[in-house]
């Protein structure tokens, strides 16, 4: 999603956009990893770094809509047209980061419910 993302380049000439874009996808490909080897906190600083850059680019958005200069990229689309470009991907974004907390939560559940076991199988 951020690679496709990162069209929206053509939509609003800003550097913040191919920025926003590639931390996105270092951070999906670092998270991706992290979920594979079950690494919990890994998870979950992938999930909170990008589910915060997200929302701060997400109200970035709604801001330079809503107050922002309209000449800014030389763009001829109308400004609702722009934060929609904008906002769909990000909340796709946005809601990969929350379900990699969950994930991260899930993790730390299950290590932990692990060592439990493992603490009543010595025992015995």
């Amino acid at each position: 999603i951020a690679l496709a993302s990162t069209a929206l380049y053509a939509v609003r000439r800003s550097w913040t956009v191919l920025g926003v874009n590639f931390f996105i996808f270092g951070f999906a490909v670092l998270g991706l990893r992290a979920a594979a080897a079950a690494r919990t906190l890994a998870v979950l600083a992938h999930g909170v770094l990008t589910g915060g850059v997200l929302m701060a680019s997400i109200l970035y958005a709604f801001l330079e809509a809503a107050i922002g200069s309209h000449d800014v990229g030389g763009t001829t689309l109308p400004d609702g047209v722009v934060l929609l470009l904008f906002c769909i991907p990000y909340s796709l974004d946005l809601v990969v980061s929350f379900l990699a907390m969950r994930l991260g939560d899930s993790l730390m559940s299950f290590v932990s419910r692990r060592a439990e076991v493992s603490q009543e199988e010595a025992q015995e």
